[in-house]
């Protein structure tokens, strides 16, 4: 992921747009009674105060695929993250330093029951500008 730490002079309502650009890939296989395989990633947002979280997290899921029992699939895509889904809004004071995130996740999980099963996932995100508008 990328972090941003951004300050201001006065208080502000602060909006943080970034535009992400992406791949993914995904695979999932079962075979055997009671397995199971599932698999899911994207790319998210966050903003943080002082190491809470202040918005976010914003999570845009570009991919969800799950097989049980028998079969395989496997599967890519690319595109450009829909700005809605990882804008982030907030106040801010004087003084007061926010860090703003964006990064790529996966969860992969799989039973293999009585036979085998495997998930896999990867997201490769790219940042290409972050808009940083306050409102005084």
């Amino acid at each position: 992921g990328i972090g941003l730490a951004i300050t201001t002079d006065r208080p502000v309502a602060v909006s943080v747009r970034p535009f992400i650009s992406y791949w993914w890939r995904s695979g999932v296989a079962a075979y055997g009674a009671f397995s199971s395989a599932e698999t899911k990633g994207g790319v998210d947002a966050a903003a943080f105060l002082d190491g809470r979280i202040i918005d976010g997290v914003r999570r845009s899921e570009l991919f969800s695929d799950s097989r049980s029992w028998a079969g395989k699939d496997i599967h890519d895509d690319n595109g450009i993250v829909w700005v809605p889904d990882v804008t982030l809004g907030f106040a801010m004071q004087p003084g007061q330093v926010v860090v703003v995130n964006f990064g790529a996740w996966v969860e992969c999980d799989h039973t293999s029951g009585i036979g085998v099963a495997a998930a896999v996932g990867q997201v490769r995100a790219t940042v290409s500008w972050i808009v940083v508008e306050r409102f005084l």
